[in-house]
This record gives structure tokens, sequence and C-alpha cells, in this order.
């Protein structure tokens, strides 16, 4: 018999106290699918805001002077229109154009990019 653990972000708890209905992604971990339903958090999203919890998502780190042109190679979206602070969500790229996974990329100097602050 197969079994797994279920991956857990930081934030499971509190959808779990909010009232998500959860779902399983395919990297294994549980995840809100919505809170109340569909149409309510379609209509908050558009209306409000909205939020995701990105604590799922893999780390990137790309450092030294060549960076930017690595994160241009690979970003669909344009990294050079970023400022140090500034982050921007895209997708990156095999070298066939297919995509690989969705990221956050966030510019903390013309030298370095990632996907979360700097510890």
């Amino acid at each position: 018999m197969l079994t797994f653990a279920m991956k857990l972000t930081p934030l499971h708890g509190v959808h779990l106290s909010l009232g998500a209905k959860m779902f399983t992604t395919a990297s294994g971990y549980e995840m809100p699918a919505y809170y109340s339903s569909v149409e309510a958090e379609h209509r908050a999203v558009r209306e409000r805001v909205g939020m995701i919890d990105l604590s799922l998502m893999g780390r990137i780190d790309i450092k030294g002077t060549q960076a930017l042109d690595l994160v241009q190679e690979l970003a669909v979206n344009d990294a050079s229109k970023l400022t140090d602070g500034q982050i921007m969500y895209t997708t990156f790229c095999n070298e066939s154009g297919n995509i690989v996974d969705d990221v956050t990329v966030w510019r903390f100097s013309p030298e370095h990019f990632g996907s979360s602050p700097p510890l």
C-alpha cells in the first residue's frame, strides 16, 4: 500500500479556522480552494482584494553580475522593469518555451533576484 504525508503550509491552520474548503495540489499540499463559494470569492477579488498563500511555491535566489540576464531568459515577464524592492508574478519556461512553474521574482538589487526576502 502506497501512502504519503500531506504537505502543509505554515498558514494551513488559519485556512481551516476560516472555514476553507481544502483540496490537494499536484505537489501534495493541502490548500484552500475557496472559503464561502467560488462566486463570492470571484466577486470579492474583483471588487476588493484577494490574497494567496505562496508558502508552497519554490524558492529561488539568483545573485551575480548576470542575475538579470538569467531571470530574463527564464521568465515570460520583463524583470528589467523592476526596481529594488519590487516583485512580479510570472512563469518560468524551459528551452522549448513550455511552462515549468509559476514564480514570484523580487528584485533586491541590480545583482540579486529571489522569491522571498533575504534572511
